[in-house]
């Protein structure tokens, strides 16, 4: 997919990944039933997401104007940032005096800085020369030679045209933007690689034809001798100098170099030099050769390539969250086992179980609730496991119970080895920390705190993040 069907796919799964009041499990459902309809049960995955993407953030940005300049795509910004550093570049090469203020054009330092200027491009093809027989992408050479520090600093630039804009009034965004940065950045990597090679390109083509229009454009109102002088070096080494740095310009373009004779008197010692005409057209010369034109034609391959790849942009369809919708994309009647931890669900509970899991996992889910496990269940947790069990699993344990890594860690690391990793959820029941806590004043402040202890212990064992679920309200599922 390209990068304006990939961005609500992100942006979406951050809404429904985050504690973000504005996106609701009803909200989840619907944006699944309508892509259906609209796409049929057959669809193709990809095309799922992208659809249902788009029709829920729609939907949210129609009921919560607080939220649609979250929804809406940001115009223009990574643009406007490549073009001011583009214009940067030429006004630096532009304003830059490639002589001297005294008017004159001292050969032998300006040819110097032609040497190491050439030297630095040379160096730059060398390593993509290298990069090239090794078969490497050209992001992955970015980041592993001396323009990382380029690349990170464009994708640093790049970064306000992908962030959501934080308001004020609406819960939830701060968590929301750092997930969408963050899967943003995942899936776009070579992308952006690929853009900021193309942007080094050009800025140093830009930077270098900045140089060399500043060479013409004082040449037109002011009066530049060229000479030389040297304590070292005679008329016949610096004659070598400058065949060897401006001889190709001046076979090219006819504009012979003086011999050695006339070499020496152009030494300031002797007189005032010559016009600085014809040495104005050799160094301008060699570097729209050395460094211009190649640096545009790595530019325009560069910014091919970052197309490309912006065509070709591949969700992670295998990890849970695209798992799910792919069920839900079908809306096939799908078995789940429900494995309680040290705790046995009442009436209620088991009532709302089926409806729980619908927000949680998406529609078609039939529930197989088994025999709640005690504690220390984990030590023989292959042979207490049912017989009949499905491939989705859902550890179900109770907020009520402080989370303990060397209970509650130990079952669901046991049960992640013996659960395929993409059909393994955790959910954990409010109901009764709700009935008991609810009407105290910190009532808010102690529900937080627990959720946060079990985020905390699943994140540190590497395991799905659990999904909050009050089983007497049950589509009010929170991950």
């Amino acid at each position: 997919m390209n990068e304006a069907e990939a961005r609500p796919v992100l942006l979406l799964q951050a809404l429904e990944t985050a504690d973000a009041p504005a996106w609701t499990p009803a909200d989840a459902a619907w944006a699944s039933a309508a892509a259906r309809r609209e796409l049929g049960e057959r669809a193709d995955a990809q095309a799922f997401a992208v659809r249902r993407a788009q029709l829920g953030l729609r939907r949210l940005a129609e009921r919560e104007p607080a939220w649609r300049a979250v929804v809406e795509r940001p115009a223009g910004r990574a643009a406007a940032w490549a073009a001011l550093l583009l214009a940067a570049a030429f006004a630096l090469g532009l304003a830059g005096d490639a002589f001297t203020a005294s008017h004159r054009v001292d050969l032998l330092p300006q040819t110097a800085l032609t040497v190491l200027l050439l030297a630095w491009n040379g160096a730059v093809y060398a390593a993509l020369g290298v990069a090239a027989l090794r078969q490497a992408d050209a992001g992955q050479a970015a980041q592993a030679g001396p323009t990382r520090w380029f690349v990170a600093l464009a994708e640093r630039l790049a970064a306000p045209a992908l962030r959501p804009p934080a308001r004020p009034d609406s819960a939830g965004v701060a968590a929301v933007q750092a997930r969408f940065l963050g899967q943003w950045a995942l899936l776009t990597r070579t992308l952006q690689g690929r853009r900021a090679v193309a942007l080094l390109h050009a800025a140093a083509a830009l930077l270098t034809l900045g140089v060399v229009s500043s060479m013409y454009l004082r040449g037109l109102v002011f009066d530049y001798r060229a000479g030389w002088d040297s304590t070292f070096l005679g008329a016949a080494q610096v004659h070598v100098l400058l065949g060897a740095v401006l001889g190709p310009a001046a076979a090219v373009s006819g504009i012979g170099l003086p011999d050695v004779a006339a070499l020496a008197r152009l030494r300031w010692a002797e007189g005032g030099g010559e016009g600085a005409a014809r040495w104005i057209h050799l160094y301008a010369m060699t570097l729209l050769g050395a460094v211009v034109v190649p640096r545009l034609l790595l530019a325009a391959w560069s910014a091919w390539r970052a197309r490309q790849a912006a065509q070709q942009l591949a969700l992670p369809l295998d990890t849970p969250y695209f798992v799910r919708l792919q069920h839900a994309a079908q809306a096939a009647p799908r078995p789940v086992t429900v494995l309680p931890y040290s705790y046995r669900l009442g009436a209620a509970q088991q009532a709302g179980l089926a409806a729980a899991l619908a927000a949680v996992l998406g529609p078609g889910v039939q529930p197989r609730l088994a025999e709640a496990l005690p504690l220390g269940a984990e030590d023989t947790l292959p042979e207490a496991l049912p017989a009949d069990r499905a491939d989705s699993v859902v550890a179900l344990f109770a907020l009520t119970a402080t989370p303990e890594r060397e209970s509650h860690g130990a079952f669901l690391q046991v049960l992640a080895r013996l659960v395929a990793a993409g059909e393994l959820q955790v959910l954990v029941d409010e109901s009764g920390f709700r009935e008991r806590f609810d009407a105290a004043a910190d009532g808010a402040a102690r529900l937080a705190q627990r959720r946060a202890a079990w985020q905390r212990l699943l994140h540190e064992l590497s395991l799905p993040a659990p999904h909050f679920v009050d089983l007497a309200a049950p589509t009010q599922a929170r991950t």
